[in-house]
């Protein structure tokens, strides 16, 4: 599942134009049927204004995000849901001015990305302005349209990133004497004050798997020979991934992602966890794990103290030491840590050397995450063969239908423990919207007219998992078959490709994208993500087109996740795992170094959509390696489950694909018929296979109106 989705290929209503408020739903007229979803928030915007008015602001900043910059947050953190009624996510900001002697028009307005346009449509009551997010200098540029030079804009400076705090600053006071100021706690956490959901307060555990891979305290020792090699005194770490790798520990606090809510420092001569709980969180196991109890300087332990103290902790007299903060583009420090660190030392700027350190997994990590693969590889066999069967015979099988039973599936296996995000189902047209989430008000029925793609992902005690599959439950017309296969061209290519090491991730985006271009179209988002072992389903490093010199190492994951998005009518993607490995040469041993992959993904491709014809011999040779592991390693899993249903129709998804095909006919422009098809027609069969070789057995039949053949020896 890519980060990123581009706005090409998405429904937009006639007549709107990008830069112009959204064309709202229901709202030109008092008597309008409201949508089901809608949320009447005026009396909450109401009371914003009044805390606006009482802290001197004019205007307010409130971004879908947390303190700790995660890309799905927890109830006690839906700060832009409470506001506005939008629950989607991503990079949504909601603006919130009030009425002045200068403008006496009140603004209510939220931006966010096509992927949330119709549902915030649907959510947002009238009072609302919806835009389209498409550069986050929009917030700032509309902010210095409608306020006037001395104004002052408010904003949570925990929930902000210290870079994109100096891009919304810099932009407003330069261009209009528009000033934004920092309001800590947020004016949105002093009004919340009824129904808000306390922060979690769920048991902690202990990561065993990566404490096999390798003790937490080796990797602090990791982490402490970064910091004097840069003569650094200490890290702050916020991004709650890289903690929960690095004292390898889980929790539950988010939606899709195994964390703990948690502040880091690691020092020198002491490392302290910043976290909220009692024993009912922070158990005897978990201060064992750490060696917490008597902990005392220059031993490696972790000494854990309260959540909130990490701030006062922050405001404490130093010698002026150095502390690294991460500026991590997505996962950096945010605002208020970078000001309360830079008030007491100076500050080292740089990516936290966790980010490469966790995008290697070691042994125990690798085997485990294609252990936690062959699972989910089992359990969606399971779910596409039950799809198979019901579609075939139920015509009430709607998209939000079809997620549930994803995720039902998944829920079978014991080291299951979530979804690794919102699991998306898009029938037809929705199919051509890149990471369309169903849901009650815009449910399609699954017909048997067009593709469904279904792009989901599990978090399991050994693993994260992520795989899009594309499915056709009829007669798949021309158009549908053959971008499928091109779809699967590129993944096969970027699958089966050797690179230099040397080369930056964002150079293989062209091996995935290379068949879909050469069949005139492209698709708008990255065509791959680095994945966490048990931890975030999205990590460094990416594969943007263009962009990110990143370079691969062994040990990485990521996705490779190519696509096809016909705007109204239909859309594929693919998407497998792959693991980064050394490829072994055969030649000197100063040969230059380079990688390859081994795919993770385990799942059955759709046979009635291949085009075996458009595929090289190359193409077809890793296509029939990977259904022989499917078939093997998936097969064991059903079997010892007892799932036979899904292990054969595992079996017919995953049958020897001919590597030598000819034209049934010689027809004008059809490619010449080789040597092997020539001696066919002059010798016949049978000949011809005791001609090649003793006990040779020759199988022959038809795909995609060719004659195909193989060879095979017979145990006889």
């Amino acid at each position: 599942m890519s980060r990123v989705v581009a706005a090409a290929g998405l429904a937009e209503p006639a007549g709107y134009l990008p830069g112009l408020p959204y064309p709202r739903l229901s709202c030109d007229g008092d008597a309008q049927v409201q949508p089901e979803e809608r949320v009447i928030t005026a009396d909450r915007v109401a009371a914003v204004r009044r805390r606006l008015k009482d802290h001197g602001l004019h205007a307010l900043i409130v971004p879908y995000s947390d303190e700790h910059q995660n890309e799905w947050v927890g109830p006690h953190n839906e700060r832009l849901r409470w506001l506005s009624g939008s629950s989607g996510a991503g990079a949504s900001v909601a603006v919130v001015t009030r009425s002045t002697a200068s403008h006496v028009r009140e603004y209510a307005v939220l931006w966010t990305d096509a992927r949330f346009l119709q549902l915030a449509d649907e959510q947002l009551d009238c009072s609302w302005q919806l835009r389209q997010l498409r550069s986050p200098l929009q917030v700032a540029d509309w902010l210095v349209d409608h306020l006037s030079a001395g104004d002052k804009v408010g904003a949570d400076p925990r929930v902000v990133l210290q870079q994109q705090w100096e891009q919304w600053y810099n932009r407003m006071y330069n261009e209009n004497s528009v000033e934004l100021v920092e309001v800590m706690p947020g004016v949105v956490d002093e009004v919340w004050t009824q129904g808000r959901p306390d922060r979690p307060r769920l048991e902690a555990t202990v990561h065993r798997i990566g404490q096999r891979g390798q003790i937490w305290q080796n990797r602090v020792k990791a982490v402490q020979k970064q910091l004097q090699q840069r003569r650094v005194d200490g890290l702050v770490l916020t991004a709650l991934d890289e903690i929960a790798w690095l004292l390898n520990i889980r929790g539950r606090d988010l939606p899709y992602a195994p964390l703990l809510t948690a502040y880091l420092v690691v020092g020198l001569q002491e490392t302290v966890l910043y976290v909220d709980g009692g024993p009912q969180r922070i158990t005897p196991a978990i201060e064992a794990h750490l060696k917490a109890a008597n902990c005392v300087r220059n031993r490696i332990c972790v000494s854990i103290r309260p959540y909130e103290q990490f701030w006062t902790d922050l405001a404490q007299p130093t010698n002026r030491t150095t502390m690294w903060i991460s500026n991590h583009p997505r996962l950096g420090a945010s605002r208020a840590v970078q000001q309360a660190v830079r008030r007491r030392h100076d500050v080292h700027q740089e990516w936290s050397p966790v980010i490469a350190l966790k995008s290697v997994k070691n042994e125990v990590e690798r085997e485990a995450m294609h252990s936690a693969h062959a699972l989910d590889g089992a359990a969606m066999c399971e779910l596409l063969s039950f799809l198979d069967a019901q579609v075939a015979e139920d015509g009430s099988w709607t998209e939000t239908r079809v997620a549930e039973r994803v995720d039902f599936f998944r829920q079978h296996e014991l080291s299951f423990r979530m979804t690794a995000f919102p699991t998306h189902v898009g029938y037809g047209q929705h199919g051509a919207l890149p990471h369309y989430v169903p849901r009650a008000s815009s449910d399609l029925l699954i017909g048997k007219e067009s593709t469904v793609v279904i792009d989901s992902g599990g978090q399991y005690e050994n693993g994260t998992t992520d795989v899009a599959r594309t499915l056709h439950f009829g007669a798949p017309a021309r158009v549908h078959v053959e971008a499928y296969t091109r779809v699967l061209q590129g993944l096969i290519e970027l699958s089966r490709a050797s690179v230099p090491a040397s080369m930056g991730a964002h150079s293989m985006d062209s091996l995935a994208r290379a068949a879909v271009w050469e069949g005139g179209e492209n698709y708008g988002h990255p065509t791959g993500h680095g994945i966490g072992a048990a931890l975030n389903v999205h990590e460094e490093p990416n594969i943007f087109y263009g962009e990110n010199a990143q370079r691969l190492q062994v040990g990485n994951f990521l996705t490779a996740e190519p696509g096809y998005y016909k705007k109204n009518d239909f859309g594929v993607r693919l998407e497998n795992v792959l693991e980064v490995v050394e490829k072994k040469s055969l030649d000197s041993p100063d040969a230059p170094l380079f990688y390859e992959f081994r795919t993770a993904t385990l799942v059955p491709f759709s046979s009635k959509l291949i085009d075996v014809s458009m595929l090289s011999p190359q193409q077809r040779n890793w296509l029939n390696e990977y259904n022989a592991r499917v078939r093997e390693e998936v097969g064991e899993v059903l079997k010892a489950k007892l799932h036979m249903s899904a292990f054969y129709w595992m079996l017919n998804q995953t049958l020897y694909v001919p590597e030598h095909c000819c034209p049934r006919t010689a027809g004008s422009g059809a490619p010449a018929a080789p040597l092997e098809a020539l001696l066919l027609v002059l010798l016949g069969a049978p000949a011809l296979a005791a001609a090649l070789r003793p006990r040779t057995v020759l199988n022959m039949y038809y795909a995609s109106g060719y004659l195909c053949y193989d060879f095979s020896v017979s145990t006889s």
